[in-house]
Parts: structure tokens; sequence; C-alpha cells
């Protein structure tokens, strides 16, 4: 599922990230530049669910906003993903997209059917595993 590695340095194998080695030709999103605005992602980053958005992000070398007090002061709001064409809501939906910004990193399939496969596995996870609030 995931991209082969690049062989970092003294032969240490390492994952693609977003950005490197002219993918951004290849179906990566291209980082922020002049005036593209950033992404932004209000939520309360204590909450697990959200770590599911930062960790996407990360792994795919996303650079994204968390505003200081963004929804930490808000009972019962959920995560929203301000992105440049409008805005994403809830912690999956957010982690999917992101996800899906870089394909050539491989983080949700190279294929449809190996993202229904991944999506298979997240839907258990979220129905089966997570504790029900």
């Amino acid at each position: 599922i995931f991209a082969p590695p690049l062989l970092g340095p003294h032969g240490i194998t390492r994952p693609l990230v977003c950005g490197e080695h002219g993918f951004d030709t290849l179906g990566c999103v291209p980082r922020t530049r002049g005036a593209a605005m950033p992404m932004k992602l209000y939520a309360n980053t204590s909450d697990y669910k959200t770590q599911r958005a930062l960790v996407a992000a990360r792994y795919v070398g996303l650079d994204i906003d968390v505003p200081k007090g963004g929804a930490n002061g808000q009972v019962g709001r959920i995560p929203v993903l301000e992105t440049d064409g409008g805005c994403i809501f809830s912690s999956v939906a957010i982690a999917r997209y992101i996800s899906r910004i870089c394909r050539p990193v491989g983080l949700y399939g190279q294929n449809l059917l190996e993202g229904g496969m991944i999506d298979s596995w997240v839907e258990f996870c979220t129905h089966e595993l997570e504790v029900p609030l």
C-alpha cells in the first residue's frame, strides 16, 4: 500500500515525502507558496480524533496551521479544515482528504481497490474499536 522508501543518508530507508524529488508534479498538492492560503485546522489538538488528521499531514509532509485556541474552548464542536477551495469537517473526512493529497506517498493506496480496502479498515476502527461516546 505504501510507496517504496527512498535511501537516505548512510543507506537508511525512509518514506517518500510530498514535495521531494519533483513529486509536486506527480500528484502532490504544492506546498504553500506565494499567495496560496495555508490550510488551517480548527480543532482541539489534545483530542485523539484530531490527531488522525495531524498524523496524516505529517506523513505526507503537509504543513497545516493550527491556530492557538482553535476549537479548544468550544465544547461539542467538530474539527474543521479550512482550505483554498472550502471547508471540510469531521476528523475522519479530514484525515481521508489529507491522505489523498499526495498520491506518490501512497497513504491512501495507489488505486481504487487499495483505497476501498483502506476505507474498510478505517470504518472498522471507527465503529468497532473506538470507545463509543
